[in-house]
């Protein structure tokens, strides 16, 4: 996931990020020590940053733009007045291991010139409602694209 813009908010232990790769862009939820690793910092100290002014706060969110991760997701659908949702939020935040990354892609390649397919379905979890797009996945389905970017948002505390 390559993110290109910012955009976000914060309340209550929550970050919201907007992260994009090559099929599209996504709304993310982090929830309290990965929001912290997208921040930089905890979220009194944002909370603070924020209540001096504006400015100070939106210095801070643009000194974390575009920092690159590598995320572990979680996807569930939400109906709530016959409106289906879905929502996504970040279950694990690592550093891009390059090397592992270039690995895969060299298997990535080597399977397609082999003729293999090189993207499946991940199973739902259990009842169905939750999916696990695994590690660098894309944010269209499959697992096994590029590591991704925070694109920008906010912390609260």
């Amino acid at each position: 996931m390559t993110a290109a813009a910012a955009g976000g908010s914060c309340s209550g232990g929550c970050c919201w990020v907007q992260c994009m790769d090559h099929t599209g862009q996504q709304n993310l939820t982090a929830f309290g020590d990965t929001g912290e690793a997208i921040m930089g910092c905890k979220a009194e100290r944002l909370a603070e940053t924020q209540g001096i002014g504006e400015a100070a706060y939106e210095a801070m969110v643009q000194q974390r733009m575009n920092a690159v991760y590598s995320f572990k997701l979680k996807c569930f659908q939400d109906t709530y007045n016959d409106e289906t949702r879905r929502k996504i939020s970040i279950s694990k935040l690592t550093d891009v291991d390059y090397v592992a990354e270039g690995r895969q892609l060299l298997d990535l390649i080597g399977k397609v010139e082999a003729g293999q397919p090189i993207f499946t379905a991940q199973p739902a979890a259990a009842g169905g409602r939750a999916g696990n797009m695994g590690m660098g996945a894309p944010m269209g389905g499959a697992g096994g694209g590029p590591a991704g970017q925070f694109g920008g948002g906010g912390y609260g505390g």
